[in-house]
């Protein structure tokens, strides 16, 4: 698609554990995967009046049913005057099990 970048991704897990790092099914908030958990993941992003804008969208389906996990993210990037640059980021977690949580997190950096 012409300007817009799409991935998706999907992992099974054969035992418990934690997958780190910023790839399609990598980081996204949900903790420890319990064992034999299916991971699927979608990953849009584009351009949008200047800002650099990515959504993240994971669905983590537990084994027992108990602990399915649904991470929507958004976030958004646009450098400023000066060599600044400004990324917001916001995450809603809802989890099955536990509470649901929402996260924003502004970072404005400024390189010297």
């Amino acid at each position: 698609v012409n300007g817009l970048h799409l991935a998706y991704g999907q992992f099974n897990a054969e035992s418990a554990v934690k997958i780190n790092g910023d790839g399609v099914v990598g980081d996204f908030e949900a903790g420890t995967l319990a064992n034999d958990a299916d991971i699927k993941a979608i990953v849009v992003a584009g351009s949008v009046a200047g800002n650099a804008v990515t959504f993240k969208h994971a669905k983590v389906d537990d084994v027992a049913g108990t602990a399915d996990i649904t991470v929507n993210k958004v976030i958004v990037e646009r450098d400023l005057a000066a060599g600044t640059a400004l990324t917001a980021t916001y995450a809603a977690n809802d989890n099955q099990t536990a509470a649901d949580v929402s996260t924003l997190e502004i970072e404005l950096a400024v390189k010297f």
